[in-house]
């Protein structure tokens, strides 16, 4: 980054414990989802490769520049578990920053490897809640759309309780939207 003064974060390359890719760095693809790079070589292939451009980095690795940080205004923190480096992403890029994945830069990654209640349920509520503020705040010509189709998913969901925790997420986005104030449903 010294080297690179239009770099606004760097992220590592990021392999879980049984050697498969975490993260290589990623995209936002249209209807903003963050798409993962997971190569079809070795990691330690990989390493050797120069620092490539990215469209976002993973939090869970990634020196972040201060003077970028500051310009977009920092992480919001009414993410607060997925899509905030998915966020402050995008918000740096159209900013003009760079955001580059430095491979020779290895991290081994545990996703989730605190004890969470409920894992599938926390990830499934943030997971639908976090894209549909995302894309009210980043692309909300897309809003309404993915809305209507998270709505039609949580209802023709088999499983009860899973259809209550993404309704419960699409009605917690919508609350942010609105600028209310939402309690967090899992206790961590």
């Amino acid at each position: 980054m010294d080297e690179n003064g239009d770099v606004g974060m760097a992220q590592s390359l990021l392999i879980k414990p049984n050697g498969e890719y975490d993260s290589a760095g990623g995209f936002i693809n249209g209807l903003g989802y963050p798409i993962e790079l997971r190569p079809k070589v070795n990691y330690e292939l990989l390493r050797r490769v120069k620092p490539y451009e990215v469209g976002y980095a993973k939090g869970a690795a990634v020196l972040i520049r201060r003077e970028a940080y500051l310009q977009v205004g920092g992480f919001d923190n009414r993410f607060f578990f997925y899509y905030d480096e998915t966020d402050l992403s995008y918000r740096m890029r159209k900013a003009g920053w760079r955001i580059y994945v430095v491979p020779s830069s290895l991290v081994f990654h545990i996703g989730l490897g605190s004890y969470i209640p409920n894992k599938e349920y926390f990830v499934l509520y943030y997971m639908e809640r976090n894209h549909l503020f995302f894309l009210w705040k980043n692309m909300r010509s897309r809003f309404i759309p993915a809305l209507a189709w998270s709505l039609a998913g949580a209802m023709k969901e088999g499983n009860n309780k899973r259809r209550i925790v993404r309704l419960r997420g699409l009605r917690d986005s919508i609350k942010l939207v609105m600028g209310l104030k939402i309690s967090e449903p899992f206790n961590t």
